[in-house]
Parts: C-alpha cells; sequence; structure tokens
C-alpha cells in the first residue's frame, strides 16, 4: 500500500494506491482519495476520546484568586498572551498556581476545544521522558507497547503541552525539544517516520533558568525558544492583600477566617516570608 499527499485543484488530498493480487498475479490497484481536512477531524475524534483520560484544563482565570495589583497585572498580560501561539515560560516559586496559569492560557486560547496535555518533567526518569515526549514505536526497547505508543505531542495536537519543571530535563533531551519546537516535527523513538505537530508548548519552572544557561546546565537557544513570552507569577509575600481573600478559602475541609491580630501578623514579617499559597496560609495559623 503506497500512501502519498498530493494537491488536486488547489485542495491537499491523501492518496492511498493499494494493489490488486490474485493467485500471485498482479491484476490493478485501487486508489482512495480523501481530503487531508477530513483525515485532520477524524484525527481529532480520537483524541477527544484520549481527552476521557484527563487531558482537559480545568481551570479558567475566574479561578485564579486574587485582587491585588500584582495579581491582576499578571492576569491581564495572561490573557493578552492566551490570544498567540507563541511559546510561553511561566516562572514563579513552588506553590504560586503556575500550572493554574497554563491551564487558563489554553482555555482562554483558540486551542481550548483541543488537549491539554500536561507533563512533570522532573518526576519522571530520562529515558522513560523521551518515550512519553515523543512516543516509541513497536518493538523500540525491551517492554515496549505492541504497536507502539503516541507521545505526548502528538496528544496534543492542535492543543497545548505544558511542560512544569523543564529546568530538570537532561541536556540531550533539550537538543531534541529544542529540534521540535524549531521544525514542529517528531519522530518516534525507535522510528524513522517525521510526524508532523502542531501543538502550543507551555513550559513552567520555580528555578532561574537564565542562570542555568550561564552555567551550561540549559541550552541558551532552547531558553529563548520558550521565553518567546515569558511570565512571573508573583509569590505571596509580593501580594499580601490577598492573603485575607486566601484565608477565607475553605481549606482541607475547614473554613475559617483572620482575626484582626492575626491579619497584621501576617502582612508583617510572616507575609515577607511567604510563597506558597493556601497551605502555607494553615501551617502559620497552626488550625
Amino acid at each position: 500500500m503506497i500512501e502519498s499527499l498530493k494537491t488536486i485543484h488547489g485542495e491537499n488530498m491523501v492518496v492511498t494506491v493499494k494493489p490488486i493480487f490474485n493467485s500471485g498475479k498482479h491484476y490493478g490497484a485501487i486508489a482512495v482519495m480523501k481530503r487531508f481536512y477530513d483525515e485532520e477531524v477524524r484525527q481529532h475524534k480520537l483524541r477527544t476520546l484520549l481527552m476521557g483520560k484527563g487531558y482537559r484544563a480545568k481551570y479558567g482565570f475566574d479561578d485564579i484568586i486574587g485582587e491585588s495589583k500584582a495579581m491582576m497585572q499578571c492576569k491581564n498580560i495572561a490573557q493578552r498572551m492566551a490570544v498567540s501561539n507563541s511559546s510561553i515560560l511561566i516562572t514563579g516559586e513552588t506553590g504560586t498556581g503556575k500550572e493554574m496559569f497554563a491551564q487558563a492560557i489554553h482555555n482562554a486560547s483558540e486551542r481550548r476545544p483541543y488537549q491539554f496535555v500536561a507533563l512533570n518533567c522532573g518526576a519522571i526518569p530520562e529515558s522513560l521522558l523521551e518515550s512519553e515526549l515523543f512516543g516509541y514505536e513497536e518493538g523500540a526497547f525491551t517492554g515496549a507497547r505492541k504497536g507502539g505508543k503516541l507521545g505526548f505531542f502528538e496528544l496534543a495536537h492542535k492543543g497545548t503541552l505544558f511542560l512544569d519543571e523543564i529546568s530538570e530535563m537532561s541536556t540531550s533531551l533539550q537538543k531534541r525539544l529544542l529540534r521540535v519546537l524549531q521544525e514542529r516535527e517528531v519522530t518516534r523513538v525507535g522510528g524513522s517516520s517525521v510526524i508532523h505537530v502542531d501543538a502550543r508548548v507551555i513550559a513552567a519552572t520555580n528555578r532561574d533558568l537564565r542562570a542555568l544557561t550561564r552555567t551550561g546546565a540549559f541550552r541558551e537557544d532552547l531558553y529563548y525558544r520558550l521565553s518567546v513570552l515569558p511570565l512571573k507569577v508573583p509569590a505571596l509575600r509580593e501580594r499580601t492583600e490577598d492573603i485575607r481573600i486566601l484565608a477565607a478559602l475553605e481549606c482541607a475541609g475547614q473554613k475559617f477566617d483572620l482575626t484582626e491580630v492575626a491579619w497584621r501578623e501576617l502582612s508583617g514579617t510572616a507575609g515577607r516570608a511567604m510563597s506558597g499559597n493556601c497551605a502555607i496560609i494553615w501551617s502559620i495559623l497552626r488550625i
């Protein structure tokens, strides 16, 4: 069977030619032509079935709590970034809500009907991370699934791929990631076919990537590819006005309000020391 892409009357068509044999004798061939757009729609329907496994963005900008100037400015910048297709690098300390911003950006973009695929680069061993990102072919390695496996880039086609803790990715994988961002093409582990992908990449880190590029721990060219649109999420100590609002939320099944004494304490020395959100307020109040 031979499959190729042809342009007929200005429209892209997928042409499949299958030879006909009978008793070892070649009698001819059957050609099937389908619009490339129809094939894209079919692929999207298949990926939509995968969304039942959790490849959805749950949060929007209304779910990000905060009325301080720093948080409102951050949300405003993120909302403007959502209309673009460029890569985004979200920085901020642990617990500031970087993934919530990534999900909100996806849900405010034209890619909302498609998948939001999240991957924590620091929680997966390097050997496994490569196959998770780019997929693999059958027999690529011991234990490889029969028929191969789609990579996260393929799952996120037309949608958004969120790479958390991007600073923990090895330099060898950084090189492969850079090529995907440049060419918009992936090759599965153990395969030779080039697969076109259209996924917006949003990366996040709590480390200073610019400093890591100076030490060689992170590729400078990849840094610039990822940080086309940089977004810094403020720590709670930089928006102490939001502490009272966050404290009024229900945490661990309980709801509480701050007394004036607690409010003054949190807004002072304790407030300046904080970086996270609800969990840190909880520990300070010792509830």
